[in-house]
Order: structure tokens, then sequence, then C-alpha cells
């Protein structure tokens, strides 16, 4: 029944964060989805109910705890033997991205660097797609100093 509330819980904070409606509404939902997930075991869906944490920090501009949560989030992969999959290379990218916002260049393009790499040993083509250009940009800029 937990595994039920759980999603149902995430949903709404989904839902909400689509409506726009406040941060702490949208957190609030998250984190119950997260206490529903731990008294089941799952992982996997707090994983990805952290990373949402941080989706929406990154949205309203914060982006120190956006990566507080995304670097919780990577963390359960290894932490709980998470399996290598497009979660887990789409939380490397939001950290390369938050790292992008904070104008910190180097380690923007050390994750997106990692996350290109995950996609491409793990056949994540869409994640490859996503972040090539971005990354190709942002080597240009190095480059020119």
């Amino acid at each position: 029944m937990s595994g039920g509330k759980a999603i149902a819980h995430k949903n709404q904070g989904i839902s909400k964060f689509k409506k726009g409606i406040a941060l702490e509404a949208i957190i609030s939902d998250y984190k119950k989805a997260r206490e529903y997930d731990l008294e089941i075991g799952d992982y996997y869906t707090f994983a990805a109910c952290t990373n949402n944490i941080g989706l929406v920090y990154h949205s309203y501009k914060r982006m120190q705890q956006a990566l507080t949560y995304f670097f919780k989030a990577l963390d359960l992969f290894s932490i709980h033997g998470l399996p290598n999959n497009r979660l887990k290379g789409l939380i490397i990218s939001n950290i390369g991205t938050a790292y992008h916002f904070l104008g910190d260049l180097e380690k923007e393009l050390k994750y997106i660097e990692e996350a290109i790499d995950f996609a491409e040993k793990n056949n994540f083509p869409g994640i490859t797609a996503i972040y090539t250009d971005n990354y190709a940009k942002d080597l240009i800029k190095k480059w020119k100093g």
C-alpha cells in the first residue's frame, strides 16, 4: 500500500511543479513520497524523488540546494546498488547543468562529459543527443579562455 502512496505523492509533486505551484508545496509531496519509499525499501523511486527536489530548486535558481539533492540522488545508486539506468545519467547531467548556471565551466564540463560517457556506455543515446551540443560549445569557451 505504501508503494501506491509513494507514487501518488510523486505524481502530485510533478503535477504541482508543472502548474507552477509554490516550491514548498511541491517539495512537500516529494518528501512525503520519499517517506513511503523508505518504508518499502524502494530506493529507485526515492532517488527519482530526490532528483526531482533538485530539479525544483534548480527551476527556482537555487543551485546550491539543487546540487545538494542531485548529489544525494546520485549517491543512492552506489549505496543501494541501483542499476545504471537512464535516471542515473540524467542526474549526472543535472549536476553539470547546475554548475553551468553557477558559472563553473570546469565542473560543468566534467559532469557533462561524465554524463555523455555514461550514456554511450549504457546505450542511452537521448542523453548524448541532449548534451553533446552544449558540451561542444563549452569546450570552445574553455579553449578561447
